[in-house]
């Protein structure tokens, strides 16, 4: 379950073709890459802090402006 602050991408890759680096044999369609009995889905999921790089695009002097951090005496 992915925490509250974070953005969670799911990213499917479909391999439509595959090569192997070490014994040169090649895979140039998703029904070869089926019969040869590999996936033919990828799945990458990757969690990033919904907040990370805020301080980025905001400095603290429009945070007060804004009123964000007015002080408990008001």
């Amino acid at each position: 379950m992915p925490e509250e602050n974070s953005f969670v991408h799911v990213v499917v890759y479909v391999a439509k073709s595959l090569e192997c680096q070490v014994c040169g044999l090649q895979l140039t369609d998703t029904a070869q890459v089926t019969a040869a009995g590999l996936p033919k889905l990828y799945q990458e999921a990757r969690s990033e802090d919904r907040y990370a790089g805020w301080q980025e695009y905001v400095d603290e002097g429009e945070i007060n402006e804004a009123g964000f951090y007015a002080s408990a005496d008001e």
